[in-house]
Parts: C-alpha cells; sequence; structure tokens
C-alpha cells in the first residue's frame, strides 16, 4: 500500500529552478525523442501494464503535472526516463543484497525511477525508503508507474544537507524512518542520482557527511552510489537555469578529492570508485547534460563502498 509519512515540502536553501513553470524553457521539451530509452518503456509496459501506444502520451501529462509542482529542468528534459541505477557497477550487488534484506534510500528521489527498476528487477519493496525537497513528487509517482496498491516503499519530504543535524525539524520524519536511533538503526544503501551536482562545494561536503552519518552500523560494507554532472576540468559553475546559482563539477580527481574529506571528517574509510561517460556514446543525449553543460562536460557514476 502507498505510504507517504509528510505531505510538507521542505523550504529550499539552494536555487536551482526557474520561480515558475515556463514551458517556453528551453530545458522544457516538447518531444521525447531519444529520451525514451527501450528499459524505461519496457518498465512502463511491464511493470506499469500501459498498453504500448499510451505510453508516450501518459508520460507527457505526468511530467506536465510535475512541473507544475517544481520546474526542475530535469523534468523538463525527461531525465526521470533514464534509468541511471542500473548502468552503475555495484546496481548487481545492490540488486542482491535487497533480496537478501538490506534496505536502500534513495536521496533526490523526485519520481523514484530507479527503485521501480529494482522493483521490476525482483527486489522487494518493504525496506525502500525515498525522500525529497517536495512532497509532490511522491503521488505523482504512483500515478506515472500506477503502483499505488503495491509498491510498499516508503516516502518522506527530507533536506540532505541535514541529514548530521538530528534535531533540524526538516528531516524529522525521515530521521525516525532511516536515521542511527531509528528502528532501522540506518540504511545499508544510499543511492543519489543527478543530486550533489546541484551544491557548492562545501555543501557537497556537507552531503555526503549526511549520508555517511545514516549508513547502519551494522552491515560493515555499507554503500553509497550515484551519479552526478561534471567537467573535465573541475570548479565552480554558474549555470543560467539555477537563478544564477553556483554549483561546483568535479572531474574524477577533485571528486576523490572531496570524498577523502568527507572520510576525514566522519573517521570512516572507502574504497571509491568513479567511472567517466563524456558522452562520446551519449547515452544521455540531448539531456540537460549534454546540451546545458559548458564544453568539456562529463558524468560521473560512484560507488563507494565502506572498509
Amino acid at each position: 500500500m502507498a505510504e507517504i509519512l509528510t505531505h510538507k515540502s521542505v523550504p529550499i536553501t539552494t536555487k536551482f529552478f526557474a520561480e515558475t513553470p515556463d514551458s517556453t524553457a528551453q530545458w522544457f521539451f516538447t518531444s521525447i525523442g531519444n529520451r525514451m530509452s527501450p528499459e524505461a518503456r519496457n518498465l512502463f509496459e511491464t511493470y506499469s501494464k500501459l498498453p504500448a501506444e499510451e505510453v508516450e502520451s501518459h508520460v507527457f501529462k505526468l511530467r506536465d503535472s510535475a512541473f507544475e509542482v517544481r520546474p526542475y529542468p530535469c523534468i523538463g528534459v525527461f531525465q526521470f526516463l533514464q534509468l541511471h541505477l542500473k548502468d552503475n557497477p555495484a546496481y548487481p550487488q545492490i540488486l542482491e543484497s535487497l533480496k537478501s534484506g538490506c534496505s536502500i534510500l534513495d536521496i533526490g528521489s523526485c519520481f523514484s525511477q530507479d527503485l521501480r527498476w529494482l522493483a521490476h528487477d525482483g527486489a522487494p519493496t518493504d525496506r525502500m525508503y525515498a525522500t525529497d525537497l517536495v512532497d509532490g513528487f511522491f503521488d505523482l509517482s504512483y500515478d506515472l508507474f500506477r503502483d499505488r496498491d503495491t509498491f510498499k516503499a516508503k516516502f518522506t519530504t527530507g533536506d540532505c544537507l541535514k541529514l548530521e543535524d538530528t534535531k533540524t525539524p526538516e528531516n524529522q520524519a525521515l530521521l525516525q524512518l532511516v536515521g542511527p536511533h531509528s528502528a532501522e538503526g540506518g540504511v545499508d544503501i544510499i543511492h543519489a542520482g543527478l543530486l550533489l551536482h546541484l551544491f557548492d562545494y562545501p555543501q557537497q561536503l556537507q552531503a555526503i557527511r549526511g549520508f555517511i552519518s545514516v549508513l547502519s552500523k551494522s552491515l560493515a560494507a555499507s554503500i553509497i552510489v550515484g551519479n552526478l554532472m561534471g567537467n573535465q576540468t573541475a570548479g565552480p559553475l554558474k549555470v543560467a537555469w539555477g537563478g544564477g546559482s553556483v554549483f561546483y563539477q568535479h572531474n574524477e580527481a577533485s571528486f576523490r578529492r572531496l570524498w577523502k574529506e568527507a572520510e576525514d571528517a566522519t573517521g570512516t574509510e572507502w574504497d571509491l570508485t568513479i567511472v567517466i561517460d563524456d558522452f562520446s556514446s551519449s547515452r544521455d543525449s540531448g539531456a540537460i547534460g549534454a546540451s546545458q553543460w559548458p564544453e568539456g562536460g562529463i558524468l560521473l557514476d560512484f560507488v563507494a563502498k565502506r572498509r
């Protein structure tokens, strides 16, 4: 059964979207084009039981509804049709761990499409958790995947930049679910897809420290996985579509340096694997990463395993 544990969106402290929905914006695509991967189509047809001829109209309808809730560029360009987690090097291990009873927290979950792919691959959903700043996405995700009565994951709002502060009001529902003092005692796996690049360098460090703080202490080999837009030349980036916000874009060396700072700050040790996609084969052709990021843009997939 559907379970949404809080219905209040968290105040936005980092600006990465327009003030109001704008269907004329360059990141509001009027055609899905090659954004619908074969795997995404398969997910809608087999998991959501949508007739093939209805898939695109259904996706358009829910994309437009989500853009009204919060006009994120990633929603405008149908980024949720890209199932990134399945391409992560740790995906087979994650899937088997979930089948063995481990838990996962999807941070910045939006439509929770990667959790649905895990469910499609046979992972049980009762120990899946998802959090986002915006509560409106949770209901829309049930509508998008038509699984309100079968998807057992728990949804709640939360702020990934404040996970270390156990007294932060915005994260109380989340920490009661998966915090170190919850019944779960922390989570085993964290997924942060296309999230970290939305922050500046100190905020990225703050977020990773927060991820580590909610991991289970009982599982030695906890995993944090995800991906982020970056650049072959690391450094700050001011983006027009972020209301003038300054994000930090990484290359492999700078991301390793960031992770080492998180290790030092938390007293933990990790084995970090990074896979770079320079868009030459462009599985994301037409994505905001390829079309709006500066020359030299890359995608970094990462796997961090606690020692």
